[in-house]
């Protein structure tokens, strides 16, 4: 149990190198910086839902037509970083960072056009 809870805390824990986000966590949300808990698990209703990913493209879009921002996925409305668990789980992949990332970027560009996405 004691070595679970430890593993659950070294992979949601901010890594040394993560500071700069731990920075804007500490900061909350405003107008340049939004927290997402996940961007395809529903935590409230247990289970994928795709109306995250809208909403996902919708804030990305509102900060490229306002002074820009940053959108942290993993991060719940009270600071606490909960991680992409969940997010990386619907992947079933053994390499489940690269899948959402690809996922991420695919989205986007679906979303926002090939030109916007480099935004």
């Amino acid at each position: 149990m004691k070595d679970a809870a430890l593993e659950a805390y070294r992979e949601l824990a901010p890594k040394p190198g993560d500071q700069e986000i731990a920075a804007l966590i500490a900061k909350g949300e405003s107008n340049q910086l939004e927290f997402k808990s996940s961007a395809r698990w529903d935590y409230k209703q247990g289970k994928q839902n795709k109306v995250l990913e809208d909403i996902v493209v919708k804030t990305v879009a509102a900060f490229l037509n306002t002074d820009g921002g940053n959108l942290l996925i993993g991060v719940d409305d009270y600071r606490n970083v909960i991680g992409l668990a969940n997010d990386y789980k619907l992947f079933g992949k053994k390499d489940s960072r690269d899948a959402y990332e690809n996922f991420l970027t695919g989205l986007l560009l679906k979303n926002l056009g090939k030109d916007t996405s480099a935004l």
